[in-house]
């Protein structure tokens, strides 16, 4: 029975985590477009954080707006990082999921 429940639960769920995966993928293009430092990171960090509903994009977002005011300190260009993650998020829960 077990069998059975993880191999629905496997097929049901794969194409979800190929989608978070790819977000986390051009979430990182896109923050080392916008000079970011350690890009890879952050995308791996949002694609990660993007399994818990709701809540994920919440911590994204929180974390990705102190490491921006870290490097870019306290300017307006705070906000660049946080549009790219925040649209490229509404982009997938609206669109694509």
């Amino acid at each position: 029975m077990s069998e059975a429940t993880n191999k629905y639960t496997y097929q049901r769920h794969r194409p979800e985590q190929i989608v978070l995966y790819q977000l986390g993928a051009v979430t990182a293009m896109s923050l080392y477009l916008v000079r970011m430092p350690d890009p890879l990171l952050w995308g791996v960090l949002v694609a990660m954080l993007n399994f818990i509903p709701y809540v994920g994009m919440m911590i994204g977002m929180c974390v990705l707006a102190l490491a921006a005011t870290v490097e870019f300190g306290f300017t307006l260009n705070i906000l660049i990082p946080l549009a790219c993650y925040a649209g490229l998020n509404l982009l997938d829960t609206h669109f694509l999921n």
